[in-house]
């Protein structure tokens, strides 16, 4: 496993987190956010979506092509292709089509129970994640 901070524009899409199977290894590129605790939220979900992915075989590419699909949806102003309504601050992973949707849940109970170990404001946190 390796885990990369990036520049939020090196991201293969609009995406606080990613992950991807390179040479038989789990890359993780997490934005760059303000504070290193809010990127270690980010990437605390990012690891555990992954691996409940892989665990119950949900492929990367499926998740990948969900995201984009989504992504190109919301830029041209479109619901989702089963009808479910795309915001501003709408996430692929809470459409409950998506091939995740129910590792992405829980990776979301994580990070948010995380980040109170960590002190960290959530609204403060996702005002940063939605700032990208």
């Amino acid at each position: 496993m390796k885990i990369i901070y990036i520049d939020h524009k090196s991201q293969r899409y609009d995406t606080a987190g990613d992950y991807l199977k390179i040479n038989n290894e789990w890359v993780f590129h997490i934005s760059k956010l303000s504070k290193h605790r809010y990127n270690l939220c980010v990437t605390l979900h990012e690891i555990i979506e992954c691996y409940l992915c892989y665990w119950f075989d949900i492929k990367e590419p499926d998740i990948m092509s969900f995201d984009l699909d989504y992504e190109y949806r919301r830029k041209k102003g479109l619901n989702c292709k089963y009808g479910c309504k795309i915001t501003e601050l709408s996430e692929p992973g809470f459409d409950k089509h998506a091939p995740y949707y129910f590792f992405h849940l829980i990776a979301t109970v994580f990070e948010w129970l995380f980040s109170k170990l960590l002190f960290v404001s959530w609204k403060k946190y996702s005002d940063d994640v939605n700032n990208l």
